[in-house]
């Protein structure tokens, strides 16, 4: 009955080793996962075979350390009983004689012959351990994030790391980067069968600037290349679009669980196009957790660029603090102390010394994991371009003529400004007429402001070359950037000189 109860709670630390290591994403073929792949059978070999092995050795190490230092007590302990009680007081077993059963020195001799009992290795003893290293890790892993879990109890569960200040201000993700995905869309691919199957975006509408509208969704797209196949290659692209949903497919999707069911519909349409009778649809269909595996990714897809995250900045560091405050707190149990209940120091010795080596090699695992991708998010990105937008007072008028000429940039002062919308005695309201914007009209509106991504870098050289100290003049600078890469491109040349920032946390 013990052993069923072991096999059984090694299975469940098993299953919730390869969710920490994301196992459930081996067949992801692009970003970390790739990595991943790489040390996938190592891992895979720890949690098989090598946990087991060494916790059978560490118990084995630490209990024969315990067992012979226990014996050695004992030893001295009955000689020094025999030479004050006489050599019957003790039999050959280690049976104490009745009479001097109640003496202080016997109770002492009984004690240590307890412990020693105590020290053998128990499956249970296992057991507890597994069951240990279980409950800790649950504690701080959510879907693929390393955080403090809200446990509900009478006794605190965590500590907050505190050195005596007045006020100290905590939360659960602190250290911790925060990652916005919901606008980062990103190719996705992983392998079925002997396939690679990319999901690729055709279309993103996305809000600017935090505002809010209409929630968007993905969408399979509504061409007849949202599905193709290259037999030769061995490859399946599917496209997507990510949009607000017509009124008709409001309608059909309903106001609950839209998402899930666009992915029901996009399942079906997909295998529709594909064929039952396509070599392709097959792997596409094998079932895990009763999804067909194409369903398991387009959940993951979708999900993938419509959640926040985080990366642990330490994750070593704070889970090899929450480990000691887990042992100090959880392990040792105080209130036995002086009680009938209460256990022999060697034996929370040794649990504590196996559930720690276990708990750390785990650790190590999790932390090069963790500590990659913090190295891919902290990598110094590269600036793309640079570009200005400047009023026509700033540039030379010999460039005029190459201003005319560029229909984009006539095309963004139509779009913004509604010259074909202008009245009489307003900016430009000859354009009415269909009159073409000219070298005059650029003299007459020395304030219209001109893009220089539109131009040439040629033209951007000329402009500058005219200009001294152009950086002194630049009133106002707008990074197009994730926050963090654009706050330390900053760092440099404006540390001490910003005296107000206004920001939308985390």
């Amino acid at each position: 009955m013990v052993i069923e109860a072991r096999d059984t709670i090694v299975e469940d630390l098993k299953n919730l080793l390869r969710k920490l290591f994301q196992f459930e994403s081996a067949d992801l073929d692009f970003g970390i996962y790739r990595i991943m792949n790489q040390k996938r059978d190592v891992i895979e070999r720890f949690i098989d075979k090598e946990l087991i092995d060494a916790v059978d050795k560490a118990f084995k190490e630490y209990s024969l350390v315990s067992k012979g230092q226990i014996e050695q007590e004992l030893k001295e302990m009955e000689t020094a009983i025999k030479s004050d009680f006489g050599a019957d007081a003790i039999n050959e077993f280690g049976v104490v004689k009745k009479e001097f059963e109640g003496l202080p020195k016997l109770k002492g001799y009984l004690g240590k012959k307890k412990e020693l009992a105590q020290a053998e290795v128990t499956d249970q003893q296992k057991s507890e351990i597994f069951s240990h290293i279980i409950q800790f890790f649950a504690r701080y892993y959510k879907d693929g994030d390393f955080i403090s879990q809200r446990r509900y109890s009478k006794d605190n569960k965590y500590a907050i790391p505190y050195n005596g200040e007045e006020v100290v201000l905590h939360w659960a993700n602190k250290d911790q980067y925060y990652i916005k995905t919901g606008e980062n869309f990103k190719d996705y691919s992983f392998k079925a069968g002997g396939y690679t199957v990319h999901f690729k975006l055709s279309e993103a509408q996305v809000t600017k600037g935090n505002v809010k509208g209409d929630k968007r969704f993905f969408v399979l797209k509504d061409t007849d290349d949202k599905v193709t196949v290259d037999e030769e290659a061995k490859t399946v692209t599917i496209m997507f679009e990510y949009r607000p949903l017509a009124p008709e497919e409001r309608k059909k999707y309903g106001t609950r669980n839209i998402q899930e069911n666009i992915i029901d519909d996009t399942k079906n349409a997909v295998f529709a196009e594909l064929g039952l009778a396509s070599p392709a649809a097959a792997p596409l269909q094998k079932a895990i957790d009763n999804k067909s595996l194409l369903e398991s990714h387009l959940i993951k897809y979708t999900k993938k660029n419509t959640s926040d995250y985080f990366i642990h900045k330490d994750l070593k560091g704070f889970l090899d603090r929450e480990l000691d405050f887990y042992i100090k707190n959880e392990i040792f149990n105080l209130d036995d102390l002086g009680t009938d209940k209460e256990v022999s120091i060697s034996q929370y010795i040794t649990k504590v010394k196996v559930f720690k080596s276990i708990s750390q090699k785990i650790i190590e695992f999790l932390s090069q994991i963790e500590d990659f991708q913090k190295k891919l998010w902290e990598k110094k990105k590269f600036v793309i371009r640079t570009d200005y937008c400047m009023t026509l007072d700033w540039i030379p008028e010999e460039l005029y003529p190459e201003i005319v000429r560029n229909e984009a940039q006539i095309a963004e002062w139509k779009d913004l400004f509604k010259l074909d919308e202008m009245e009489k005695g307003t900016l430009n309201w000859s354009a009415m007429d269909g009159l073409e914007i000219d070298i005059e009209y650029l003299r007459s509106n020395p304030f219209l402001v001109i893009d220089t991504k539109h131009f040439n870098q040629s033209f951007l050289d000329d402009i500058f070359n005219g200009m001294e100290g152009s950086n002194s003049i630049i009133g106002g600078i707008a990074i197009k950037s994730e926050n963090h890469q654009a706050l330390n491109i900053m760092q440099s040349k404006y540390c001490e000189k910003i005296n107000c920032i206004y920001i939308d946390p985390p």
